[in-house]
């Protein structure tokens, strides 16, 4: 007989399967270390912008200070003029010098590419250190040089009669040497052979090839004095008394004032450059001018072997014009007019930017 509680009796037990609980757990574990890897990824992502933005920031700042330096150099140059004036400068020539701006050296370098008209450079380089990169800054410009505004209107300009002789020879047509610092290629412009009230004959002489004047401004004069007021502060002046004498001796392309009342030049001597006579100027023997003379007063140079390549401006208050004899002859040079006004220009104060190197 079987009871309740004998040994044939089954009694059901409860039981509970957890089913997976470690299954779940290897799956969730990836992502957990996949999102801690990303994270990890975002952050050193954005560490390493905001280095890079720091570094590009501290980058602009260097490459600002490196260009403040270099047009720190560019106008200090410019307002040194007086030591760095390439008037005795060939065009195409080089000059270069290093100055210090702020207490940081600069390559500073001039080039004449024509008379009246130059290029200055200014390059700055820091090496950098451990924590700075290197930065360079090479800027340029273009400057102009305003020289006076002397009026030259032709070979020969004068406010009085020009009186000339058969042998003489005035020509506007622009002159072209083999040795001209301004090379082969010119302007083909001419200007008048003379301005002039009159052109007339010395007594007792021919002249039959003698050139039409056209007549001078109402203003010669008074442009003359306006411009050799500006001249005046910047060339060097001598007085000289009723004795000829020779011109002074100078190498290359020079300025110089001669102060009268009547200045007497003899030759055999020449001058390069710029003129002026301050005062009535008479002339005897061979006397050679490459670049401009500049005369207020009389010119009177009808005994002597006047040779000019240039031009010549005689204006004064009393129209006392020009005497001139057989042996003389003025021929128009555009290049050695200019030349001779660069020894009295100035750089202009707003040099044209033609553009700047970027740092490399």
């Amino acid at each position: 007989m079987t009871g309740s509680g004998g040994a044939g009796t089954h009694r059901p037990t409860a039981s509970v399967e957890v089913v997976g609980t470690a299954s779940r757990r290897g799956f969730i574990l990836p992502f957990v270390i996949i999102s801690l890897a990303a994270a990890l990824i975002l952050s050193m992502a954005f560490a390493g912008e905001a280095l890079q933005a720091a570094r590009g920031a501290r980058g602009a700042v260097a490459g600002a200070d490196a260009g403040a330096t270099a047009e720190g150099a560019l106008a200090v140059t410019l307002a040194d003029w007086a030591r760095d004036s390439l008037w005795d400068l060939q065009p195409g020539d080089r000059r270069a010098r290093s100055l210090a701006w702020a207490g940081t050296p600069v390559h500073v370098e001039w080039q004449r590419l024509r008379p009246l008209v130059l290029t200055l450079r200014a390059v700055y380089e820091a090496t950098g250190g451990r924590r700075h990169e290197a930065v360079r800054r090479d800027h340029l410009r273009l400057v102009s040089l305003e020289a006076p505004r002397i009026p030259v209107l032709a070979a020969l300009t004068t406010n009085g009669p020009v009186v000339g002789i058969e042998g003489l020879e005035l020509s506007g047509l622009d002159l072209i040497t083999p040795d001209t610092p301004c090379g082969s290629g010119r302007d083909t412009a001419s200007v008048p052979a003379v301005v002039a009230p009159v052109v007339a004959v010395a007594p007792s002489a021919v002249w039959p090839s003698r050139p039409v004047p056209q007549p001078p401004t109402a203003s010669l004069v008074t442009d003359l004095q306006r411009s050799l007021a500006a001249v005046g502060v910047r060339t060097p002046e001598q007085r000289w008394d009723s004795i000829a004498r020779r011109l002074p001796g100078q190498p290359g392309w020079r300025a110089l004032g001669l102060r009268g009342p009547r200045v007497h030049v003899e030759g055999p001597t020449r001058w390069q450059g710029l003129l002026v006579v301050h005062g009535d100027l008479t002339v005897r023997g061979r006397v050679e001018l490459t670049g401009l003379l500049v005369v207020t007063g009389l010119l009177d140079a009808a005994g002597a072997e006047l040779r000019v390549q240039g031009a010549v401006v005689a204006a004064d208050t009393s129209a006392g014009g020009v005497m001139l004899g057989s042996q003389n002859a003025v021929r128009y040079d555009r290049c050695a007019v200019q030349m001779a006004l660069a020894t009295v220009a100035r750089p202009s104060l707003a040099p044209f930017a033609i553009w700047q190197v970027l740092p490399h």
